[in-house]
């Protein structure tokens, strides 16, 4: 352990990293010599010499590190004087050091608005729209197909044999009348002529959507 006084080296000239760096050299002493010996990483003895006192979380830590340090490299201990330029120096390096960059922002029909806000702002549009579609199609599933059936009229008379079925019915469901499959073209609409024969007729139409959901339209036509 060195006898040697700190007062000399506390008067020399240069930067407070620049003493620290002499003494030890002096000593012939190497960075990995007192990290040994304090059981401590050298990277924060050499960023003490170098004054990178960005190198240390706080303050603290530095303040702690350069005690550990003196004790190191001078019997006497640690010297106020130094201390106190240890606290000038941090001073002038918090007065020195950049204010992290702002966060970007967006301009958005308005006000800016930071990333944050503007992905959380994207996320709930984007929670609507599914809820919104999720809405939707459980309407579409749970409630009963629809059907227009413009022709026959309810209880209609029709003179002939001839009767014309004609309608519309939701696209991607299927329709019957009385067991008998009628076509629908691509928008859901149907136009037949069908025979039947003379007297009274209970017509049953039958549609059935993609969801098996099923709804029946009744018709009671007299054929003359």
């Amino acid at each position: 352990m060195p006898t040697e006084e700190l007062q000399s080296d506390t008067n020399e000239s240069g930067s407070l990293g620049d003493r620290l760096r002499s003494r030890r050299e002096r000593l012939e002493l190497t960075l990995e010599d007192i990290a040994q010996e304090l059981k401590t990483p050298s990277r924060y003895f050499k960023a003490l010499e170098e004054n990178a006192y960005d190198a240390f979380p706080a303050k603290v830590y530095a303040e702690g590190f350069l005690k550990k340090y003196l004790g190191a490299l001078f019997m006497s201990g640690v010297s106020p004087r130094i201390m106190y330029e240890f606290q000038v120096q941090w001073e002038i390096f918090e007065k020195n050091r950049r204010p992290p960059p702002p966060p970007p922002r967006y301009w958005i029909r308005g006000p800016y608005v930071t990333l944050r806000r503007f992905m959380l702002g994207t996320a709930i549009i984007g929670l609507i729209g599914f809820m919104g579609l999720f809405s939707w199609q459980f309407a579409l599933f749970s409630r009963d197909p629809h059907i227009v059936i413009e022709s026959p009229q309810a209880d209609m008379v029709v003179i002939g044999p001839g009767l014309v079925l004609r309608g519309a019915i939701e696209r991607e469901s299927r329709l019957t009348m009385n067991g008998r499959e009628i076509k629908i073209d691509e928008r859901g609409n149907f136009d037949e002529r069908i025979e039947l024969p003379a007297g009274s007729d209970t017509l049953e139409f039958l549609v059935e959507n993609r969801f098996g959901r099923k709804s029946i339209a009744i018709r009671q036509v007299v054929m003359k």
